[in-house]
């Protein structure tokens, strides 16, 4: 047993602790622990091609030569920019013919393949690594309903919704699984990895208010990133708290079967009623609705009064873990953590606020922003050494 003099230092430190912090001994022993906060070193500013129309990018893959790949919500295309953003032939061109496309939502690898996820058209596309078509599938086929995200062992993440029925959105729990084919034609098995609450998540409408579904904006989702080549998924629990707490991060290796998890500690974030009715604002199209549709619309909001803790989280091929935490009101940057594939913290790097934080890779941070003249913009920011 542990010697009285050393159990009265012990309980000493931790009063001392609470004391100094206002948080419980172990939590304020982890926060103390936090390395340093260094900035990311920017690289590289991309102004793509005009005739692009930027306008809210989707999805961006970083190839390993340091191409890009990108889908853009004003273009059906699949744009590929070198590493400088010149622009060059598309992965794939807006239509529906083979290796075509529509509205593209994902792209990754499996192995050699690189796929891309059409919802709009149903399907899977599938490239060589000299970006060539090679084939398509029908999602129905490979992963059932919404599995447009194909994962290393073959399987599907699919976010399973409730079904988009007339009439009230009934509240309850709705699973995110890992989805793959069963032993006949239209049997799967799934692994449910996380539950959400639907009525945090998802707005549902009256007929009158013209609108149909729209996400929460304070919602409370657990994220599931997964890394480009599909090995990795972790599931990461944004649900808001009033004091400072350890969020669980869970990480799968998909490969191995091994699973780790981190305590990563978060300080809570009050959400003020400015970020509400800027919310608001967005969602009714303009500044001032009809008084009608803003109270259907606050009627449905989730509003907690705290931000949820993590704000975005991202996997590298190797395993390699990064959080955004969510920031207080008047902050300019976004601080990520980096975890190592062992779970220890290996960096606490800054990234202008501005910044949206696309794609991560081997030390490359890609993101879009906008410039002076309010035109999105690509940027490319290298991660210091330790």
């Amino acid at each position: 047993m542990m010697p009285w003099r050393l159990r009265l230092r012990a309980v000493a430190v931790v009063l001392a602790l609470v004391a100094s912090t206002g948080v419980p001994g172990p939590l304020a022993a982890l926060q103390a622990a936090l390395p340093p906060v260094v900035p990311l070193r920017l690289d590289t500013v991309f102004h793509p091609d005009p005739a692009l129309e930027l306008t809210s990018i989707r999805s961006i893959l970083l190839l390993p030569g340091g191409d890009l790949l990108l889908t853009d919500y004003g273009t059906a295309e699949v744009l590929h920019l070198d590493a400088r953003g010149k622009r060059l032939d598309p992965l794939a061109r807006a239509g529906s013919g083979p290796g075509e496309a529509r509205a593209v939502s994902g792209l990754g690898w499996r192995g050699d393949t690189l796929w891309a996820a059409d919802p709009a058209l149903n399907r899977l596309s599938f490239y060589s690594r000299a970006l060539r078509f090679l084939r398509s599938e029908v999602v129905s086929e490979r992963c059932g309903p919404g599995g447009y995200t194909l994962l290393e062992d073959g399987r599907c993440l699919v976010f399973v919704n409730p079904p988009s029925l007339p009439g009230p959105l009934q509240p309850g729990a709705w699973p995110i699984v890992l989805r793959g084919r069963g032993d006949r034609p239209g049997v799967w098995v799934e692994e449910t990895l996380a539950t959400y609450r639907v009525e945090r998540t998802q707005i549902k409408f009256n007929p009158r208010d013209g609108l149909s579904f729209y996400s929460q904006p304070f919602n409370d989702q657990p994220l599931v990133p997964r890394s480009p080549a599909g090995r990795y998924v972790a599931v990461v629990a944004r649900e808001a708290t009033p004091e400072p707490r350890t969020v669980t991060v869970t990480v799968r290796d998909l490969r191995t079967g091994a699973t780790r998890r981190l305590a990563v500690p978060v300080q809570p974030r009050p959400l003020s009623a400015r970020s509400v009715d800027s919310a608001l604002a967005v969602l009714i199209g303009q500044p001032h609705g009809p008084p009608w549709l803003r109270d259907s619309l606050v009627a449905k909001l989730y509003r907690p009064r705290f931000k949820a803790p993590v704000q975005g989280a991202a996997l590298e091929d190797d395993g390699t873990l990064w959080l955004r935490l969510a920031v207080a009101d008047g902050d300019s940057v976004a601080v990520y953590h980096r975890y190592d594939p062992s779970g220890a913290l290996r960096q606490r790097v800054a990234v202008p606020l501005r910044v949206s934080v696309r794609g991560v890779d081997a030390g490359r941070v890609i993101g879009t922003s906008l410039d002076a003249d309010e035109v999105p913009v690509l940027v490319r920011y290298l991660v210091p050494a330790r």
